[in-house]
């Protein structure tokens, strides 16, 4: 399905994979409601005019379509309004009080702010608005009438090889584009605010997940699908908006979603759950195109990257540092092993590692084969990361002056940069009864069997 695909290694999490989203929730509650531009979908539009809404006619545009139609019908320019309190977290205590006033600005006043440039071939066009832009990238998709290659239909998008064999599959790749690219933008003035950034590899700053089915509603009594994400977020917004309070109930809001009964005292955090089902991401990382389900998150991930003899808080147990305390208490609950596997005696901290546990250890079947070789993953995400296996050249190359090293994979260019640019100890790897020191963890395992006769752990690759 693609010429050649380069795993996201900045994710949080799988795309596809139901997570709660476990940031603070919001101050403020939803932004006002704003009148959306319906837009049809690109493989389905005659014209390339957008539809103008007249003033206050949402409630209509918000009426369901036929079961079973494939829309992409409700793009809107909402915030979340999220707004940073003191007890975020997103912001180490070494920062100073100007960058924390700078992060209460709402996420209604931050989109405002925003600049999405489109990246479609040598189109360079900029827009403030969402619903433009998506409207924008529709004529872009409209030209695409016949595949152009054997490959089938390729996108054009900079810095993006993608290619599949149906039109549908394109327009939702390239409307991910889209909503990937405002993302980014709210990435950049986040960095701008807190005058951090990011120095992985951005060669994969334009790739984005591979989305093989329609994005589809599953709330209670509507099935509407949809080709763009933006335009699905939206969509879900409007039912969580349109939710009714129970007053029988302290938790007045529930949610609707197909086989989900949680409830919530507020909107805002039955907004915050809807999340975790639709994997809608808020940030994006304007360098590696990372995505994240908030602000805390995306910081985090710029704060790992801080050199490591600025990194002043130091785990009890392991004597791994972090950036700051927050980062560090987070670590620590990876001490604590509160679940068991029923199929062996391993031990995890939590719910969603004893699942990957279940899945790569006691699963026998690996239906994802990779076209080179054959070679059989138990997801898809684990082939394209395979795949720079065999590129004919390293796929990544060091962006630091007067480097030349070059990997052929994310993580190996990552381990670069923290080893020799980022200060980290070539022999970090510590025994912690005697004085030994190893460059892998193989090896510090190794001794720990060998020299000190420690057992081997139930379950894990690794001591832990």
């Amino acid at each position: 399905m693609t010429r050649k695909r380069k795993a996201c290694e900045a994710l949080d999490e799988p795309w596809g994979k139901v997570e709660e989203v476990d940031h603070e929730p919001p101050v403020e509650t939803l932004l006002q409601e704003e009148a959306c531009i319906p837009l049809m979908p690109a493989s389905q539009a005659h014209d390339s005019q957008t539809i103008e809404s007249a003033p206050g006619a949402s409630e209509d545009i918000l009426q369901q379509p036929e079961e079973g139609a494939l829309t992409m019908a409700y793009t809107c320019d909402l915030g979340s309004g999220v707004v940073a309190n003191e007890g975020d977290g997103s912001v180490s205590q070494n920062r100073n009080l100007n960058a924390t006033k700078r992060l209460r600005i709402s996420e209604e006043a931050r989109l405002k702010k925003i600049i999405i440039t489109c990246e479609w071939s040598t189109c360079a066009l900029e827009f403030n608005k969402m619903e433009r832009f998506v409207s924008h990238i529709t004529d872009h998709l409209l030209a695409i009438a016949e595949p152009v290659s054997n490959e089938g239909y390729l996108c054009y998008w900079r810095e993006c090889d993608f290619a599949c064999t149906t039109k549908e599959e394109m327009d939702r790749h390239v409307y991910f584009h889209a909503f990937h690219a405002k993302i980014k933008s709210v990435g950049a003035l986040l960095l701008q605010e807190v005058n951090e950034k990011c120095i992985l590899d951005s060669s994969g700053r334009n790739v984005v997940p591979e989305i093989p089915e329609v994005f589809q509603c599953m709330w209670e009594d509507c099935t509407t699908k949809f080709a763009s994400a933006h335009d699905f977020y939206c969509h879900t917004l409007s039912h969580v908006r349109n939710t009714d309070t129970e007053n029988s109930n302290k938790k007045a809001f529930v949610c609707a979603w197909d086989g989900c009964s949680s409830s919530f005292a507020k909107q805002a955090r039955l907004r915050d759950h809807v999340r975790s089902h639709t994997q809608e991401k808020l940030v994006g990382c304007p360098n590696c195109g990372g995505i994240f389900a908030s602000n805390t998150k995306f910081f985090d991930h710029c704060f790992r990257q801080i050199p490591l003899e600025s990194q002043k808080y130091q785990c009890s147990h392991c004597s791994r540092r972090y950036a700051n305390e927050r980062l560090l208490r987070d670590h620590v609950r990876h001490h604590i092993n509160h679940y068991k596997c029923p199929e062996c005696d391993m031990t995890v901290p939590n719910k969603s590692t004893l699942v990957a546990h279940m899945r790569y250890r006691h699963r026998k079947d690996k239906p994802h084969k990779c076209l080179q070789c054959g070679k059989g993953f138990t997801l898809l995400s684990d082939v394209t990361r395979h795949l720079s296996v065999h590129s004919a050249e390293p796929a990544y190359s060091c962006l630091f002056q007067n480097c030349t090293y070059k990997s052929r994979s994310v993580t190996a260019l990552n381990k670069h940069i923290r080893l020799v640019h980022n200060g980290l100890d070539k022999h970090h790897y510590a025994c912690h009864v005697c004085d030994f020191r190893f460059t892998l963890g193989d090896s510090l395992t190794k001794h720990l069997i060998k020299t000190h006769s420690f057992a081997w752990p139930v379950g894990h690759t690794r001591f832990r």
